[in-house]
């Protein structure tokens, strides 16, 4: 039964197509790809495509512009649950301009096209916006703006969650979700909130405290691998004076063959205290940056940030300039 009235549909639209003009008079290559459109269109819906049946629908329309065609297009559009885009489809069907003399498929299709609007008018949730606290200077829903003389009437949409975003100048925008189901009528109120709106300056001076933020992670990294690097140093020296502890209990002189040891003791002691100093210095620096960083996200940033690490004898460190 439903492929039989599918059939029938686009037999429908298809007859329009060859039919006399309504609006404007399509060429015959676009009467040609539209008519191969609608039967691509009956083909999907009897294979159940009902998506695939739509699109070709649409395209067709743009093509040869019929009453049948958006009478499908409503139909599909609502049959895949999304009944303010059918009710957009049929109302444009039922209203459809017929010239005198259009032929009868067409009457045909506006006067279904009037009768099913009735139909499907009461499925179809409704939302009606109202805002408060201030004269809104956009109202969007899902990203789609607003006649602002509009707002407190209702206004179809399809089932589902939608979101609506007021603005005005000067105050932060006001945002709800809205969730409408098949037949609601629901009205929602936008509430401005005293406070100042969000600059364009603001992000500027989050990007300087992140960049001397960034500085003071890294600050603390080669803090952390200097004192991981002094603890080595400074646990090979234990090993070395160990060494040196056994071969010489009564710290007489060390025997020739230890010389070796002894100056690689002093080597590595020399390490361990400058690698433990830079890496002091570090952690240090980078503490100050970090605390530097947050406070930067509300005051102007620094032009430049640099850091440079410095050794000496049996010292080390770190300079700069923030």
């Amino acid at each position: 039964m439903a492929s039989r009235r599918a059939a029938c549909l686009a037999a429908c639209a298809a007859a329009c197509v060859w039919a006399a003009p309504a609006v404007a008079d399509p060429s015959d290559r676009d009467r040609e790809t539209a008519r191969a459109l609608d039967l691509e269109a009956e083909q999907a819906i009897l294979e159940g495509k009902l998506d695939k049946a739509l699109s070709r629908y649409e395209r067709s329309a743009e093509l040869v512009d019929v009453p049948a065609h958006w009478l499908m297009i409503g139909r599909l559009r609502a049959q895949l649950g999304r009944p303010a885009s059918a009710l957009v489809a049929l109302e444009r069907a039922s209203r459809f301009p017929l010239r005198p003399g259009a032929p009868p498929a067409q009457k045909r299709a506006a006067d279904r096209a009037r009768a099913e609007l009735e139909q499907l008018r009461p499925r179809v949730p409704t939302l009606t916006v109202r805002v408060i606290g201030a004269t809104p200077s956009e109202v969007t829903i899902d990203g789609v703006a607003l006649d602002l003389a509009s707002l407190d009437e209702p206004h179809p949409l399809d089932p589902g969650s939608h979101r609506v975003v007021a603005r005005s100048t000067g105050r932060p925008p006001a945002v709800a979700q809205q969730t409408l189901s098949a037949g609601e009528q629901t009205t929602l109120e936008l509430r401005f909130i005293e406070g100042p709106a969000t600059q364009g300056a603001a992000p500027a001076a989050a990007s300087g405290g992140g960049a001397v933020t960034a500085i003071g992670y890294v600050a603390l990294g080669v803090g952390g691998l200097g004192v991981l690097a002094g603890a080595i140093t400074g646990l090979a020296t234990l090993s070395r004076a160990s060494q040196l502890a056994n071969d010489c209990p009564r710290k007489a002189a060390c025997p020739a063959e230890d010389q070796t040891v002894i100056d690689q003791g002093r080597a590595l002691g020399t390490a361990s205290t400058a690698t433990f100093a830079v890496g002091g210095a570090s952690l240090v620096t980078g503490v100050v940056l970090l605390v530097v960083g947050k406070r930067s996200a509300t005051t102007a940033p620094p032009t430049t940030a640099t850091l440079i690490p410095w050794l000496g004898p049996g010292a080390g460190g770190l300079r700069g300039t923030f």
